[in-house]
């Protein structure tokens, strides 16, 4: 595929016969000419075009690129001869001819080829009669040549307001060459630089108004008329009114890159519907901030907080404005980097261009398997799998990013003097990287063809945030419905009235501890059953507590809040990021994350941002709620995704904080293990309890924070289930398997299948916290097909005769009850320990069935998984002594 770019010529091209008429000299091919024969080709290198078919060629998108630059004076002028094709490097040719059919008769395109035509002198009727199949782009600075009789297949815009009524926008941003303008490290001679050449347009004399008479500054562009030879009026004003000013003239690009590194700031004072995009982007790749007035509508998206400010034209506030930016904290560079070099600027616009020129392509999951259908054309079947080995390697990487001034980036984004970038290890690890690594051959094949839209199966709705980092529109969206919002609004008031409730009951009772989980609530027990033993010994030893609760709003919430009839203190976790600018994390280089595009951590580091500003809300908001009480105590979850802030603020209060084992630990569980995080930088509580000596092991086998003697062995949070040993009936020919949330289900479902073919009893250990429903829709399983328990009674642990799973705790514990254990082979790695750590046996997919009950059960294992348990409500007792005396 190659990208015409066909500027204006000045005389009419002619089609006779559907061909291009055109000089017999130009009829052959065009000869290859040396670029330095040519320094007007050569300036055209640096150009924005040539940047951006230099990248899409660099990139992959297109094969070849060819770019046309059509002079304006006669053919038979000698300015710009020699014609010819002029290699401007990564297979980008510019053909220095004298009208678009001369390029178009000498090197035709084919079909898929596009034809970016700018300039009102553009011929479409020709275009469209010699090459009907072609994609005509048209590009215009000021949108006012194309009749709405010309059938284009889209329009380059630089602003929305230049867009055209019935033609496709695609709005795109300019860059320039970071080889040419680029920091220096030179010493200041100059306050000031003004680019651009002089005239009452660009506003120089106008702003030397402005300015204090003692400043230093530099203008940089033409100022002699070439009328008359003299320098413009506009000159005469700006001496008078700057006599330390210094004309520099025009200037080839070096020699500007030099003045914008030894001047402090820049300044345009432009009129208002000037574009001026390319000086501020020199400017910003140079390294110095910039100060333009607030009414250049067409250049404000090319200001950020990082790079510059807007002003008012008004000279007090200009000059206020002005002194803010002379000051330092800017990182312009780092912002040109980050959202207009050309290789992000080129692959946006080749995404903008095929969204609006191709079929919005749909995404469906095919078991385990993304299909990327358009119509009419076939569908392209990607393999979706798992590496979690190359996900902690990410994040790990991610976590040794550092700034701009040479920080690591788990030193950002800090709290009150207390660093946060591990709060958000475990959403970074689920939202963005596993997503990302196990769907990494359907969303590189998006971004190598350009989309910027999708119709996203529901199926796939893990995917959106993904998408959205990489500039993806993912159809349609997800809206709330009206119930929900309704819900959400009873919740939020809920939330309120009970914090108030809260307090009440706090200082009424005299609460010390104050109790932490989830938002779960077991009919029988009137907690969150993981938690069961904390509370019955608060009661035992009669010691008033509170609770502070993480869940999601909802009908379930508030359900729960009637039937629990005690009033916890909310804290809601299912509020939206909105990727703001990533502010601080903006002179990061992801440049040792090569597998992960660059918008991908942008993105990332932008969804930090945004909780971050959610953190310190909430940590605040916490402190000032639970100083009104006297509490000495906290209890609670090793929740490393919602329970961070109270964690900070409980211990910023001194409070005493004590973690309880809820689930079993991997090399992959990121929020517990913070990899490459050191522990000052980290979260963690002051004792965690842990089930037993191997969990400890294992814990500070991986973590960074925990180890050193904050982790205890503390026992098992369900000791009457835990220690048990179950005889088996004999004959028994039962298969336990739990059902596992994070699990390939596709794939489990699979050995569900022969299992079930083969005669095999499957008992099905559901969870109570989810509906039954979706845990059988997962396995592919209809109710009636196979034995579906909620709890491992006895009776059921005498009819399993082996347990099988990909991970979960229910494994390990099955162990522990002296049964035999089969990890099921799938592409989900989280159970590595049970067959690392000779916990258990492992069974694929082409194993026979009678190999599965060929396992035996593993004493040695069983020892293992029991040594040095105690029990939860002595290990409490015992940490708290002296706390609650």
């Amino acid at each position: 595929m190659k990208v015409y770019l066909l500027y204006e010529g000045r005389r009419r091209d002619n089609v006779v016969d559907g061909r291009w008429n055109v000089d017999e000299t130009l009829q052959g091919a065009l000869p290859e000419v040396p670029l330095s024969e040519s320094p007007w080709a050569a300036s055209l290198g640096r150009e924005f075009y040539a940047l951006l078919l230099r990248e899409w060629v660099r990139q992959g998108f297109i094969a070849e690129g060819i770019l046309a630059a059509i002079p304006s004076q006669d053919p038979g002028s000698r300015r710009y001869a020699p014609f010819g094709r002029f290699d401007l490097g990564g297979g980008v040719k510019a053909c220095l001819i004298p009208s678009a059919g001369a390029l178009l008769a000498t090197c035709p395109p084919e079909p898929g080829d596009w034809l970016i035509v700018r300039g009102p002198y553009a011929y479409w009727e020709n275009i469209r009669s010699a090459y009907p199949w072609s994609k005509v782009i048209y590009y215009s600075a000021n949108g006012k040549a194309l009749s709405p009789s010309y059938a284009v297949d889209a329009a380059l815009v630089d602003h929305p307001a230049m867009a055209l009524p019935g033609v496709p926008a695609v709005e795109f941003d300019k860059t320039c060459d970071p080889a040419v303008f680029r920091p220096l490290g030179l010493p200041k001679r100059f306050d000031l630089i003004v680019p651009g050449a002089i005239s009452g347009k660009k506003g120089q004399a106008a702003l030397s108004r402005l300015l204090p008479r003692d400043l230093r500054v530099v203008f940089a562009g033409d100022f002699i008329d070439l009328k008359t030879g003299r320098p413009v009026p506009e000159v005469a004003e700006i001496r008078r009114n700057l006599p330390n000013a210094v004309l520099a003239g025009h200037v080839d690009h070096q020699a500007l890159n030099r003045l914008y590194n030894e001047s402090r700031a820049a300044v345009l004072f432009s009129s208002d519907d000037d574009p001026a995009p390319r000086v501020i982007l020199e400017a910003m790749a140079a390294g110095i901030p910039l100060v333009a007035p607030r009414g250049m509508r067409y250049c404000r998206k090319y200001f950020r907080p990082e790079s510059g400010l807007l002003a008012p034209r008004w000279a007090p506030f200009f000059r206020r404005v002005l002194r803010r930016v002379l000051a330092p904290g800017f990182q312009p560079a780092a912002s040109f980097r980050s959202h207009f070099a050309p290789e992000g600027a080129a692959a946006r616009l080749w995404r903008d261009l095929n969204t609006a020129l191709r079929p919005v392509p749909a995404l469906r999951l095919l078991g385990e398997a993304v299909a990327i259908e358009r119509p009419g054309e076939p569908a392209a079947v990607l393999a979706v799998r798992d590496d979690l080995d190359l996900t902690a390697d990410l994040l790990l990487r991610l976590n040794r990013l550092t700034l701009a001034d040479g920080r690591p980036i788990s030193s950002a984004c800090q709290i009150d003097g207390r660093a946060t970038w591990s709060y958000h290890q475990y959403e970074l690890w689920w939202t963005y990287l596993r997503p990302f690594v196990s769907h990494r051959a359907a969303l590189e094949r998006l971004l190598r063809d350009g989309v910027g839209r999708v119709n996203l199966d529901p199926s796939l709705n893990r995917l959106r945030p993904v998408l959205e980092a990489l500039g993806i529109e993912a159809s349609p969206a997800a809206l709330e419905s009206w119930r929900s919002r309704l819900w959400r609004a009873a919740c939020a008031a809920l939330t309120g009235v009970s914090a108030a409730a809260f307090i009440l009951r706090a200082r009424a009772l005299g609460c010390r501890v104050l109790v932490f989980t989830r938002d779960q609530l077991d009919d029988r027990l009137g907690c969150d059953k993981r938690l069961a033993e904390v509370y019955a010994f608060l009661r035992e030893k009669s010691v008033p507590f509170a609770e502070c609760l993480s869940g999601r709003s909802g009908r379930p919430m508030f359900a729960r809040a009637l039937a629990r009839r005690r009033a916890p203190l909310y804290m809601r976790f299912d509020s939206p990021a909105s990727l703001r600018d990533e502010g601080e994390f903006a002179g990061c280089d992801p440049s040792s994350l090569p597998e992960l595009p660059e918008p991908l951590v942008r993105g990332m580091l932008a969804f930090v941002v945004d909780r971050v500003g959610r953190s310190r809300r909430r940590t605040r908001a916490l402190r000032r709620i639970l100083s009104m009480a006297r509490f000495e105590v906290l209890i609670g979850l090793d929740d490393p995704w919602t329970g961070n802030e109270l964690l900070a603020a409980s211990q910023d209060l001194g409070l005493r904080t004590i973690g309880v084992q809820h689930g079993m630990y991997s090399r992959y569980h990121a929020g517990w293990l913070n990899y490459g995080i050191p522990r000052d930088r980290s979260v963690a509580f002051d004792t965690l309890l842990v089930w037993n000596d191997y969990w400890k092991e294992i814990l500070e086998r991986y973590s960074s924070q925990y180890g050193g003697g904050n982790s205890v062995v503390g026992g098992p949070i369900f000791p009457d289930e835990a220690v048990s040993s179950a005889p088996q009936n004999p004959g028994a020919r039962a298969v336990l398997i739990p059902y596992e949330a994070m699990a390939p289900h596709a794939e489990l479902a699979a050995y569900m299948r022969r299992l079930t073919a083969a005669g095999v009893e499957v008992i099905f250990k559901a969870r109570r916290d989810v509906p039954l429903t979706p845990q059988l829709r997962a396995y592919g399983l209809q109710a009636g097909s196979v034995r579906v328990v909620h709890e491992l009674t006895p009776a059921v642990l005498r009819d399993v005769a082996v347990a099988a799973g990909a991970y979960t705790t229910v494994l390990f514990d099955m162990v522990r009850h002296g049964k035999p254990v089969a990890r099921l082979r799938t592409s989900f790695a989280y159970g590595h320990l049970l067959v690392e750590d000779d916990l258990a046996d492992e069974f694929g997919p082409d194993d026979s069935i009678d190999r599965l009950f060929s396992f035996r059960p593993r004493p040695e294992a069983r020892r293992r998984l029991l040594a040095g348990e105690r029990n939860l409500r002595a290990s409490l007792a015992r940490s708290l002594e002296g706390t609650l005396t």
